[in-house]
């Protein structure tokens, strides 16, 4: 077995989702600078003291798109019970427009 480069982070022991149709599912991954660089081959990949070895016990790993967005309509809605708050507060100042 010919030693590759050394790995940044290792997933193994897993249940890895390729959405490869001649591959589907992998057992274990090794990822170098961001990027993919091992399916099936993270035994092959030398371990180095920054190395980040998981044990995924089984797990399922799914690919992932990271998107942070907000809906203004769903941002508003969590906002509401404390703005509304804040405001009920500001009217029962003036004398005249107490509840």
């Amino acid at each position: 077995m010919k030693t590759k480069t050394i790995a940044d982070l290792i997933l193994h022991n897993g249940r890895i989702t390729t959405l490869d149709p001649k591959d589907p599912e992998a057992k274990n991954v090794a990822v170098r600078d961001g990027r993919i660089v091992g399916v099936d081959d993270a035994e092959s990949y030398e371990r180095g003291p920054n190395t980040k070895v998981i044990d995924l016990n089984g797990r399922r790993v799914i690919p992932g798109l990271n998107d942070s967005h907000l809906h203004v309509i769903r941002g508003g809605l969590f906002r509401i019970p404390h703005t509304a708050a804040m405001a009920l507060r500001r009217i029962q100042r003036f004398p005249i427009l107490r509840l």
